[in-house]
């Protein structure tokens, strides 16, 4: 399972959230039955706040979660020509990018799930976990993320400061050589990336959550899911449907004066409408080359 909502992946080394925002985390070590009968996952797992040394793990989840999507084939063109660079450039970016989250550090805020790493003969999910998709690991790792999900806090427009508005997905924010520089040619080249298509699709897009989620609610806060991710080797235990219960167990806690709302793909729309959400619009917006349209549909919790 996977968003494309990919105009941000923007991570944090410890949130520094304040206590009228943050949304809690916990250290659940065994999948728990919540009280409305939501999917929780079925196996071991942590659910906990995003860290530096997660980025190669971050950057493995979005690669091949969001390989198969019609958009990242449509942005990053040239991927499969340059598979090893496509990866290295993104994780270069997520890196990047890391530290300048903290400027928005009570609206912003990145939570991931790590799952035990067992060993071969005590497979943790289904056979798929032994596909080519598998992230590799060290001999001295226990753990690793599976799972990540960016919220963003949006108060009412009357309120807001300077819209918040990032790069678009893991483009390197400077020229930066990876420390294979010997092998690796700079990454602002984007060798793997259609420059001009990803201008226009996140222009398109930018303007369309302005529309139906920054501008739509003029008194209400929202707490707008801007990224989720399952890496493909690890779906099937519901840690997508554990990562949104997060946002709506916050608005409950908060007598729901927060809106949760969302723009999904088509893959995660059944998930979406499962948990409770509802249709708001179907937008899309229309690719370079004749290549066709990109679709979505904006969403909003309807409560218990």
């Amino acid at each position: 399972m996977y968003r494309t909502t990919i105009a941000t992946l923007l991570t944090i080394s410890s949130l520094h959230i304040s206590t009228s925002h943050a949304i809690p985390t916990d250290t659940s070590q065994l999948a728990l039955t919540n009280q409305n009968n939501l999917p929780t996952p079925d196996v071991p797992y942590t659910f906990r706040r995003a860290e530096r040394s997660d980025i190669r793990d971050i950057t493995d989840v979005l690669v091949d979660a969001f390989n198969p999507s019609p958009l990242w084939h449509y942005g990053y063109q040239f991927k499969d020509k340059y598979p090893i660079y496509h990866r290295e450039c993104i994780r270069q970016g997520i890196e990047q990018q890391w530290d300048r989250i903290h400027d928005y550090n009570d609206t912003l805020f990145f939570n991931v799930i790590d799952v035990p790493i067992l060993p071969p003969s005590l497979p943790l999910s289904s056979p798929s976990a032994t596909n080519d998709h598998t992230p590799t690991t060290s001999p001295t790792e226990t753990s690793r993320v599976v799972s990540i999900a960016l919220w963003r806090i949006i108060p009412p427009p009357s309120s807001q400061s300077p819209t918040i508005h990032f790069q678009p997905p893991f483009l390197p924010l400077r020229p930066q050589f990876s420390t294979l520089s010997r092998i690796w040619k700079n990454c602002s080249l984007s060798l793997s990336t259609n420059k001009t298509r990803m201008h226009s699709y996140e222009t398109q897009f930018h303007r369309l959550e302005q529309h139906y989620i920054t501008y739509a609610y003029p008194t209400t806060t929202q707490i707008y899911l801007q990224l989720l991710a399952t890496h493909p080797s690890y779906d099937g235990h519901n840690f997508g449907a554990r990562q949104v219960r997060r946002g709506m167990d916050f608005a409950r806690d908060r007598d729901r004066k927060e809106l949760v709302t969302l723009i999904a793909t088509p893959v995660g729309y059944p998930l979406y409408k499962g948990l409770g959400f509802g249709s708001v619009a179907n937008v899309s917006i229309e690719m370079l080359d004749g290549l066709g349209r990109l679709w979505w549909e904006v969403m909003r919790w309807k409560g218990d």
